[in-house]
């Protein structure tokens, strides 16, 4: 199921549970319908980002990555004596994945 098809079932479930006088089940649905637009979003946000590192070879590197411990690790990983680049280094590895995997939607 893609994340379009869950977005779909949920809303319908919603609108269902909704004609048939179940108001709490209508806003679970209808929430569970909405998270699921957000992380698409995000999701789609992140892959602008991401084609954006890689298409205009930005330098970001693990030092800029403080806040977020999970992507300083894997940058860190991919990073050869912490020059600048690593990080464009690692989501051009990522872009490719991306594409060879098709849409991660």
């Amino acid at each position: 199921m893609t994340i379009d098809e869950a977005i779909k079932r949920y809303t319908d479930n919603a609108e269902y549970e909704r004609t048939h006088g179940n108001l709490q089940g209508c806003l679970d649905f209808r929430q569970l319908a909405e998270w699921l637009k957000e992380l698409k979003a995000h999701r789609e946000i992140h892959d602008i980002l991401l084609q954006t590192l890689v298409d205009f070879d930005l330098d970001i590197c693990c030092d800029d990555l403080m806040d977020n411990k999970e992507e300083q690790k894997i940058c860190e990983e991919n990073c050869d004596n912490k020059t600048k680049g690593c990080w464009v280094r690692w989501a051009k590895m990522k872009a490719r994945e991306v594409k060879a995997n098709g849409d991660s939607n």
